[in-house]
């Protein structure tokens, strides 16, 4: 399934490949954010990471253990 993170808003969850929840934060304004625009919330410890406008963690080196983003949960 292909998501589009441009439609999310701030607070939204979604849905990894190995089914964890995440939250959308926003848009990354950072000096280096190049195809990784988009922050998202970790479950727990609620650290930060950034996604491409599709939910990838990496455009290349893709692993089994990258928490790529496929659903955009609508409530």
């Amino acid at each position: 399934m292909k998501v589009d993170l441009n439609t999310c808003y701030p607070g939204q969850k979604l849905r990894s490949v190995h089914g964890k929840i995440f939250t959308y934060v926003g848009l990354n304004k950072g000096d280096f954010a190049g195809p990784y625009r988009h922050l998202v919330k970790y479950p727990g410890a609620g650290s930060l990471d950034s996604r491409t406008d599709d939910g990838q963690t990496y455009v290349k080196n893709k692993y089994d253990s990258d928490e790529d983003i496929v659903e955009i949960i609508v409530d």
